[in-house]
C-alpha cells in the first residue's frame, strides 16, 4: 500500500460530499455520550477519534465507461436541474445552504428531485474542482473527472430511492458531457450515503486522511485515487 504525504493547511468550515462541516461546539464527554447513545460502536469510534482531530475518508468512484444502472423509485418522480429563479425554493427545502446562487455562478451543476410538486432531493456536482474537506479548499481535478458533493433528501422520502435517482442523473449528464470518471468523499460512518453509492455501482478506491494539530492539519491518501483504482486522480495530484 502506497502513502503519499499531501500538505499542511489551516482548518476552516467547509463543504463534504452528502454531509455539513463539523462545527466543534460541544465538550468532548457530552459528544461522547450523545453518539454512544445513538450510534452503534464502530461510528462511535471515529466520531470520538474526530473530536481529537483524526479523520478518514472514503473514495467512491465510478468508471463511467461502464453502464449506469437504473434503480427504480418507489415514488413517483420527477426530476429537472436547479436555476437561478429557482434558488429560493431550493433555500426553502434545504435551510442553511446559502451558496447556491454562487455555486451556479461557478459553473456547478444541481439536479432536483420532486415529489407532486415539491423538493424532496437535490445534490451538487462539479466538473472543475473538489469541493473536499480535507484540506480545507477547492482542489482541482484530473481531465475527464467529475466530482459529486452536498446530496440532500427529505426525512420522510428516504429509502425510496430518491438518492439513487439523483446520482444516476449526474452521471448520465457527466457522461454525456465525456466525463470518464464520477468521484464523491463519504465518512466510513455513513452506511446509509456508502449503501445508496453501492446501488449505483460506485466502487471505493482511495482513502484520504486528515490529522489536525491544533491550527495545522496534515493530510495524506492511503490509496490511489481513481475510478479505474490505478491513475492517480487531480485529487491525488493536488494533495
Amino acid at each position: 500500500m502506497s502513502r503519499k504525504r499531501l500538505l499542511f493547511s489551516a482548518p476552516g468550515r467547509v463543504q463534504l460530499g452528502g454531509i455539513g462541516s463539523v462545527v466543534m461546539s460541544e465538550r468532548l464527554p457530552t459528544r461522547a455520550w450523545r453518539s454512544l447513545r445513538d450510534e452503534d460502536l464502530r461510528s462511535t469510534w471515529f466520531r470520538f477519534l474526530d473530536t481529537l482531530g483524526y479523520r478518514r475518508l472514503y473514495v467512491p468512484s465510478h468508471s463511467l465507461e461502464e453502464p449506469i444502472p437504473v434503480r427504480p423509485s418507489r415514488l413517483p418522480l420527477s426530476i429537472d436541474w436547479l436555476m437561478r429563479e429557482g434558488v429560493e425554493a431550493y433555500r426553502s427545502f434545504h435551510a442553511g445552504n446559502d451558496n447556491a446562487t454562487m455555486l451556479l455562478a461557478e459553473g456547478d451543476r444541481c439536479p432536483i428531485v420532486r415529489h407532486e410538486g415539491r423538493i424532496v432531493g437535490a445534490l451538487w456536482g462539479s466538473t472543475c474542482r473538489a469541493h473536499a474537506e480535507p484540506p480545507d479548499r477547492d482542489l482541482p481535478l484530473a481531465v475527464g473527472e467529475a466530482f459529486e458533493f452536498n446530496i440532500h433528501r427529505s426525512a420522510a422520502e428516504r429509502g425510496q430511492g430518491v438518492a439513487s435517482a439523483l446520482s444516476t442523473t449526474w452521471l448520465r449528464q457527466v457522461r454525456a458531457k465525456d466525463c470518464t470518471a464520477a468521484l464523491t468523499l463519504v465518512r466510513p460512518e455513513n452506511r446509509p450515503a456508502l449503501k445508496s453509492y453501492a446501488r449505483v455501482s460506485y466502487q471505493i478506491t482511495g482513502i484520504v486522511h486528515s490529522l489536525r494539530l491544533g491550527p495545522w492539519g496534515y493530510h495524506w491518501t492511503a490509496k490511489p485515487i481513481s475510478a479505474a483504482g490505478t491513475t492517480p486522480s487531480g485529487l491525488t495530484d493536488a494533495w
